[in-house]
């Protein structure tokens, strides 16, 4: 481990370090790079090359899950399948942290060195006490709300922003606005604006949990997993769901099409999709964080955690010379290099897609420097989709009460942790 700010060299003496990914998710740094993500990153892979006298050498395999697979059975049995492999997070975890065949990469970097600072905005693997992953790319983008301000200011809404700065951008405040913008224009009985929007109940459910730190499957340390839904503070969670569903009618259940239309105030979706937005015609959209929950202390961050990262096999050999090597050229943030990308830099060039205003460019930049709250049930896939949609659909129906709901799947859940973790 190093103790100064600059990572030791190496002589790794000529090794080759075999590179292994799969098609659908291949990262194969080129000289034919179209950004300066993968301008930096070819170059400070041929710069670490020469440095650590190594060469890299990348197998593209045609099957994305024969990969994972392969992987899971060479370490296994003590081989090495390749000294690195890009996984896709959410498929190895947390069995294959369980089974120890993943390399923790604290015991050969200092993740404290001020270069690191910064590194779970790159989405750095903490799971849960060690980083066992290198992530090369733009950090993945905060989950949070859409807002139309003309139909705000229409009904004598302030901006949002202004919510958030005064910090009173909570539930109370979000329902507020959420009643005072739906509206009956002709009487017919039918809604004509409604308040929020979201693609499905799940979406809205979770982004609703995430907002008062309730995740579906929480760490309860070890490697101990809990369904948390029966927790009374997510029980809060799903009645007030319930409320905004049935008993407030402020949730507008026609997806994207209808917030396109100007018919829906807010709308919850990921950061990325203002670029469709504007595409289409959207003119005066806001982005602000989800409402602060109830047992919340802080702020209410979620972002997507769906992504593929550089591991080591437990069984490489030497590995503190090929972890180092590997490092230099994907912490292309490091400005100590002779190439690189600022975070600044990157997350503005995301900014600058995704919105067309200063304002909104800027608050973006502040959300991507909050602390990210994570939520394990993205572990536990394909559990997610198949459970909570089912769950949280019939809450948002009330076809059923919020306790017999998730009472309904409790089995079913804590089997899938077990069949999971006994892997």
């Amino acid at each position: 481990m190093t103790d100064n700010n600059q990572p030791k060299t190496y002589d790794l003496k000529g090794r080759v370090i075999t590179v292994k990914v799969g098609e659908l998710q291949s990262y194969v740094p080129s000289a034919d790079y179209t950004t300066r993500v993968g301008e930096v990153t070819y170059k400070l892979m041929k710069e670490a090359e020469e440095k650590f006298n190594c060469k890299f050498e990348f197998e593209v395999i045609p099957k994305w899950a024969t990969v994972n697979n392969d992987f899971l059975t060479y370490t296994l049995a003590g081989l090495v399948y390749a000294d690195v492999v890009r996984l896709q997070r959410s498929v190895i975890f947390p069995s294959y942290e369980k089974q120890n065949v993943l390399l923790p990469l604290n015991d050969y970097i200092d993740f404290n060195q001020p270069v690191y600072k910064k590194f779970d905005q790159i989405n750095g693997i903490l799971y849960p006490e060690n980083i066992y992953g290198f992530f090369n790319g733009t950090p993945l983008t905060p989950i949070g709300i859409f807002y139309n301000r003309e139909v705000l200011y229409r009904d004598g809404i302030p901006d949002l922003h202004e919510y958030a700065a005064n910090g009173i951008w909570n539930w109370n405040t979000f329902l507020d606005i959420c009643i005072k913008t739906t509206h009956d224009y002709n009487g017919d009985g039918i809604i004509d604006q409604w308040g929020i929007g979201s693609p499905n109940a799940q979406y809205t459910s979770i982004c609703m949990l995430r907002s008062n730190l309730q995740p579906i499957i929480a760490w309860a340390g070890g490697s101990n997993y809990v369904y948390n839904l029966q927790n009374h503070k997510a029980l809060k969670v799903l009645q007030f769901i319930t409320e905004m569903y049935n008993t407030y009618n402020v949730v507008n259940k026609n997806g994207e099409a209808d917030f396109l239309k100007g018919k829906v105030a807010m709308f919850f979706r990921e950061a990325w999709y203002g670029e469709m937005l504007i595409n289409n015609g959207m003119r005066n959209l806001g982005f602000e964080e989800l409402p602060v929950g109830p047992d919340n202390p802080g702020r209410a961050f979620m972002r997507e955690q769906g992504s593929n990262f550089f591991f080591f096999p437990s069984t490489l050999k030497d590995p503190e010379g090929v972890v180092n090597a590997v490092a230099h050229w994907n912490v292309i943030w490091d400005d100590t290099k002779s190439e690189y990308v600022t975070l600044e830099d990157m997350v503005l060039s995301q900014a600058q897609v995704y919105f067309d205003s200063e304002t909104e460019i800027n608050r973006f930049m502040e959300m991507m420097n909050y602390k990210v709250e994570y939520d394990y049930i993205d572990y536990f896939s394909p559990s997610k989709t198949r459970i909570t949609s089912r769950v949280f659909d019939e809450i948002a129906k009330d076809q059923i009460s919020t306790a017999s709901a998730v009472e309904s799947v409790k089995n079913e859940v804590e089997a899938i942790i077990n069949d999971k973790m006994s892997k």
